[in-house]
């Protein structure tokens, strides 16, 4: 992804019409007719010019495709959204520190946020004979909420179980924003009502930034005051070895 973001940059700069074009197109399609088998050219031709949309991701979707071929295996894909969901009580969840500045937790669980987007995409939009009949789109938007209720209610756990001085939680609460932000408009804050208001959410992200940064300034505004005393202090004078004798000690005495 990293790398089709650098593509669409070099894109725009180079050739800024095609990239207008081909986004522009894409976008419009893209609104009414998202990831549709019909349009893979175009989702192929968006993605070499660096625009990129999950839902459209072709070619995850073929190298799944063997992963889904009867109805156990649907049935079994279907629980994505609930396994990710209870697994946010595990240590690794716990451990997990979320980075003002890098917008990423320090363990890189903030990846899994795709991962499970794409998971759901992919293998809803994989049809089985016995499928034709599902909307592709709806099972998404259900699924998406669906791990958004079972990880609001790991979260709802963890601070239950908390300790004092766990400082865990506020950082997988970043999480669900970040998953809601990334959803392409499937979900909004609104969908997380039920079980954290939006409010406390934004309190959650000013608290970890303040903290955060406060803590930075703190360090540099010591690191420079350190300097300065450097800088003032005077230097030393070196101070005489042991084996260092007078000069007038060293000159032989007059035997007269």
């Amino acid at each position: 992804m990293l790398l089709r973001k650098a593509l669409g940059v070099v894109m725009q700069n180079h050739v800024p019409c095609i990239y207008e074009v081909v986004k522009n197109t894409h976008s419009k399609i893209h609104n009414f007719k998202r990831g549709d088998p019909e349009f893979a050219a175009l989702d192929h031709l968006a993605n070499d010019v660096g625009i990129y949309s999950l839902e459209a991701d072709h070619t995850l979707r073929t190298t799944l495709q063997r992963h889904k071929t009867q109805t156990s295996d649907s049935t079994i894909w279907n629980l994505v959204p609930e396994a990710f969901g209870m697994a946010m009580t595990s240590r690794r969840w716990r451990e997990a520190k979320y980075n003002v500045v890098v917008a990423g937790h320090n363990n890189n669980v903030h990846c899994v946020a795709e991962t499970i987007r794409a998971l759901i995409c992919s293998f809803s939009r994989l049809l089985l004979p016995s499928e034709q009949n599902v909307d592709a789109d709806a099972r998404i938007q259900a699924q998406y909420e669906r791990f958004l209720l079972c990880a609001s209610y790991s979260t709802l756990h963890m601070r239950a179980l908390q300790k004092d001085g766990d400082g865990s939680l506020p950082h997988v609460m970043v999480f669900l924003e970040q998953f809601i932000t990334g959803s392409e408009g499937r979900l909004t804050l609104s969908t997380l009502e039920r079980c954290y208001p939006y409010t406390m959410l934004r309190t959650n992200y000013i608290q970890l930034y303040e903290k955060q940064t406060k803590t930075a300034y703190s360090g540099g505004e010591k690191f420079e005051e350190d300097d300065e005393e450097k800088k003032t202090k005077p230097e030393a004078t070196p101070e005489p070895k042991a084996t260092d004798k007078p000069a007038a000690s060293q000159e032989k005495k007059d035997p007269k």
